[in-house]
């Protein structure tokens, strides 16, 4: 991470104000500012896990802020690639308090950690701020890009990663990024020239594979989403929504299909040609996460030749993301042959068609649902449907500490205090959990010393 790379790289290049004199040489401190090229090229949890301890290590004998600061960057960097996002989001409110000359570069970690927690929204905000600042990277327009795909804004967000691509093309996530919104707004041959990108790069990401099995199962490359779903079942255990869609596709292949006639009929109705009236490949993502579920009515016309065209909303679903699912799909995807009169094909307007949208929700349901409304910043929904998981389970350790950091978010600190207290007596040795409640106190007192006995 460009933040982290200068701190630990450079040792003082973040901290403000002349250099300081070298340190006493320690094994400790050597450890911790070891480069960072030389573990992230693919991380190694162990290797991180031995920095860490030498991190923590050299930080209690040594005072200086100024030396500190490039010890805490190490770390925190050593944690978010643990997963330890919230320790790593710890170590880098600290540095926020010492004179640094690049806090730009902060905000770019600040944003990576919030995506690693799930909060999209936050990421984006932390991201937006890093580039206006300065930060002009590759990686930051493939992070902002990322984070616009995944709340939404597809447009805005291809636009981003055509960028960071262009200036890095060696970013699997970027091609990955590309491709889910390529997807999602109906462009699904380009999503998969992304998602082959993205996995020759990162032969080992799931969710291009599970994402490149969606579109391949957009265009009816029946075996080719099989294959790719099965792949992301064996890196992403617990895919659910992966051996649904196997499902889904198996039962596809067994639809009965009428061949075309031989000769065109005298008369007769337009028909669909093939399976390709199909749109379960094109549920949202973000719907499937709400759960969003519903039957849009959609009106189009077929021409002389078999074409549709004339796709419009008869009536919707309740959803504006499923009423566009269903447009792009009848339009993009579906063919029909044309209606016969006396031996003679000929236009026909307005057919009406059903399409079904079914939830395939990647694990239990509730936990999903509160997931997608944190992505999305809608954390006072997100904290009402934790309140309804406890409800059903009030010795839910995880949900406790997700509903805490979502009150912390929403600055209702002695509600996310009383959170996280009850998430670390319910799983001890919760470290992420005591980490978050570190940072709510403190964010506490910054706002007031009345919070002090929080």
């Amino acid at each position: 991470m460009r933040g982290w790379a200068i701190a630990a790289g450079l040792g003082l290049a973040l901290v403000g104000g002349p250099a300081l004199p070298a340190a006493p040489a320690d094994d400790d401190q050597s450890a911790c500012l070891t480069s960072v090229a030389d573990t992230l090229a693919t991380p190694d949890p162990a290797a991180h896990k031995r920095r860490i301890a030498a991190c923590t290590n050299f930080l209690q004998t040594e005072t200086v802020p100024d030396r500190r600061a490039p010890l805490l960057a190490a770390r925190s960097e050593s944690y978010y690639y643990t997963k330890s996002f919230v320790r790593s989001l710890l170590d880098l409110q600290t540095l926020q308090g010492m004179p640094l000359r690049r806090p730009e570069e902060l905000a770019y970690d600040l944003a990576v950690n919030y995506k690693g927690l799930g909060y999209f929204t936050l990421s984006l905000e932390e991201i937006e701020r890093a580039i206006l600042e300065g930060v002009h990277s590759a990686r930051a327009y493939a992070v902002r890009g990322g984070d616009k795909a995944l709340t939404g804004h597809y447009g805005e967000a291809i636009e981003d990663l055509d960028l960071a691509i262009s200036e890095n093309p060696s970013l699997d996530y970027a091609y990955s990024a590309r491709g889910f919104a390529d997807l999602e707004v109906g462009e699904v041959e380009r999503a998969i020239a992304d998602f082959d990108q993205a996995i020759k790069l990162n032969p080992n990401a799931g969710d291009s594979y599970y994402y490149r099995g969606k579109a391949h199962f957009a265009l009816d490359h029946y075996d080719q989403a099989i294959a790719d779903f099965q792949r992301a079942q064996e890196l992403s255990s617990g895919n659910d929504a992966a051996n649904e869609f196997i499902a889904d596709v198996r039962a596809t292949m067994t639809m009965p299909i009428a061949p075309p006639p031989a000769t065109p009929p005298a008369d007769g109705p337009s028909r669909p040609l093939g399976r390709t009236h199909n749109c379960a490949a094109y549920y949202p993502v973000l719907s499937n996460r709400l759960l969003e579920a519903g039957d849009v009515i959609i009106h189009y016309d077929v021409s002389q030749t078999g074409s549709i065209s004339g796709v419009g909303l008869e009536r919707s679903s309740g959803s504006d993301r499923l009423d566009r699912a269903a447009m792009v799909c009848v339009s993009r995807h579906w063919l029909n042959t044309p209606a016969y009169q006396g031996g003679v094909a000929i236009p026909t307007p307005r057919h009406l068609a059903r399409i079904v949208f079914i939830a395939h929700p990647q694990g239990p349901t509730e936990p999903i649902r509160a997931g997608a409304l944190i992505a999305l910043g809608l954390y006072p929904a997100a904290i009402a449907e934790y309140t309804r998981i406890l409800g059903a389970d009030p010795n839910d350790a995880d949900a406790y500490f997700r509903r805490g950091f979502a009150n912390y978010v929403m600055h209702n600190y002695a509600d996310a205090v009383h959170d996280l207290n009850q998430a670390i007596n319910l799983g001890p040795g919760n470290d992420e959990a005591i980490a978050a409640r570190e940072l709510v106190k403190a964010a506490a007192m910054e706002q007031s010393p009345v919070h002090k006995d929080i």
